[in-house]
């Protein structure tokens, strides 16, 4: 079984770090360390591992704890996972998780720890839950999270077009499915990674299209907004009329809802969301035709801005004026999926009204402790 073996702390930490704002991301910091100042479990490492690397990709770096900056108390957490629990499934995919984000500024290296770290998840689930064919809903939903997850990462790796694909796969694996209790929820963040990959590959019309019916959700990610202006503006750009004011409206609504957050409180306004915030604090080998693409996309629709800190800068943290980080990408250890047709139908994301109402009614019928262990599995968004 993929159980989930969180403390009570761990959940509130979690819950706190889905509200995905700079105040409630301190908030899960100073809980998670409680929990781990005690007797923690190799998931509440990982966890701890997840909250920090959120810190790093949403521009929220305060400081350096430790002596670390978020991406060095990232891994510190993550390899500490993994000591106490090499065999968790949960503990492989926040390992992995947390290298995807620190490659870009400790070295590519931790691209290719990353890629190795999803495969033992996913043979982990596979094992233990008699995957892909076997499993419940919860475990399969897992399974999905894993492997979109690390399809994600194949895009930050140049190979947009076979993430599409996997993508396109694992969504696909279980819709004929008509056993409830076997057939998993797909996730918005799943549509997103596709319409990513698609956005990569200049298939922006399809972008949209996979893009714009998640907005329906009154809880809709602000990820959402920015990838879908970047598309808009793309499609302005390729002379399309009327989505130039789209990306014009998009983009406003994204900062708004950005600058919203803080509810006038100093201390944790959002960071204002820049091209270089978002290359720094994204996951694209420097210098690679995916980055300088979704650059040119970026600079359609955000301002230049500056960097964020140097997470190598800090205390204990120097590389050194001789040691640089590998500029090689690490071919991926996955397996790749079954060549597809490159005009593959996009996935239907599924009205977002009818998908909020059913996830409420099965919340419902569980203790509020038990369904936030359950929902602390799955990835979020950011931003």
């Amino acid at each position: 079984m993929s159980v989930l073996k969180f403390s009570r702390g761990t959940v509130i930490a979690f819950k706190a770090m889905e509200q995905y704002s700079r105040a409630q991301n301190r908030l899960a910091r100073q809980e998670i360390r409680k929990v781990l100042a005690k007797n923690p479990t190799p998931q509440d490492y990982a966890v701890a591992a997840r909250i920090y690397t959120e810190d790093w990709r949403n521009g929220w770096f305060d400081g350096f704890e430790d002596g670390l900056s978020p991406i060095g108390n990232s891994k510190q957490f993550a390899k500490m996972a993994q000591r106490a629990g090499a065999q968790d499934w949960y503990v492989q995919w926040k390992f992995a998780y947390a290298m995807k984000f620190r490659a870009r500024w400790k070295g590519w290296g931790e691209m290719g720890l990353a890629d190795a770290a999803y495969q033992r998840s996913i043979d982990l689930l596979e094992k233990t839950c008699g995957l892909p064919k076997g499993g419940n809903a919860v475990e399969r939903g897992h399974y999905l999270d894993v492997l979109i997850d690390r399809a994600e990462s194949w895009i930050y790796q140049g190979w947009a077009d076979g993430a599409a694909a996997e993508i396109a796969r694992a969504m696909a694996l279980y819709s004929n499915e008509k056993d409830p209790a076997k057939k998993p929820v797909l996730e918005p963040w799943y549509y997103w990674a596709f319409a990513f990959a698609l956005h990569q590959q200049d298939r922006h019309v399809e972008a949209c299209n996979t893009l714009e019916p998640l907005l329906g959700a009154k809880d809709a990610n602000n990820d959402i907004r920015l990838l879908l202006a970047a598309s808009y503006a793309r499609r302005a750009q390729n002379g399309e009329a009327g989505m130039k004011q789209k990306a014009a409206d998009t983009i406003a609504e994204f900062h708004k809802r950005r600058d919203a957050m803080s509810m006038g409180i100093a201390a944790d306004k959002e960071p204002r969301w820049t091209v270089q915030l978002e290359l720094g604090c994204g996951a694209f080998l420097p210098g690679s035709p995916g980055e300088a693409h979704w650059t040119e996309s970026l600079r359609l629709v955000l301002e230049e801005g500056k960097p964020p800190v140097d997470p190598n800068q800090g205390p204990k943290l120097s590389r050194g004026p001789d040691k640089k980080a590998s500029a090689a990408a690490p071919t991926p250890a996955a397996r790749k999926p079954a060549k597809k047709k490159p005009a593959a139908k996009a996935p239907k994301a599924k009205k977002a009204g009818a998908k909020r109402s059913a996830k409420k009614k099965s919340a419902a019928r569980k203790p509020a402790r038990k369904a936030a262990k359950k929902k602390a599995a799955r990835k979020g968004g950011r931003r």
